[in-house]
């Protein structure tokens, strides 16, 4: 984790979890993150294989240019991306592991 926004997100997401796989809900105070919050996104998941924006940043819909808060988060992925990320996403869920994804991307619009 190189960046300092990741950092002090992470630091956050520990201090709430206190011990357990995640905090709860109730516990996310977005004010004590509000520098992070334009470039932050929050999953939930829906079923064992699909993921959909609970949070999504203004700086991250200003990207996408469309409101992503209820999308689903793979939709824009290759079946062989979507495949690995959905692996990564299930072990976040399941064992409290954390997953960190260096991301490129292609727009299809210029």
């Amino acid at each position: 984790m190189k960046q300092k926004t990741i950092q002090a997100l992470y630091a956050y997401w520990n201090e709430l979890r206190a011990g357990r796989l995640a905090p709860r809900r109730l516990d996310i105070e977005p004010s004590r993150i509000s520098a992070v919050l334009p470039e932050t996104f929050m999953l939930e998941r829906t079923s064992q294989s699909t993921f959909h924006y609970r949070l999504a940043g203004t700086r991250l819909c200003e990207i996408f240019r469309t409101e992503l808060r209820g999308t689903d988060f793979l939709s824009g992925w290759t079946a062989e991306d979507r495949a690995m990320v959905v692996a990564d996403l299930k072990s976040t869920c399941d064992q409290g592991a954390v997953t960190l994804l260096r991301l490129e991307a292609v727009s299809d619009t210029a």
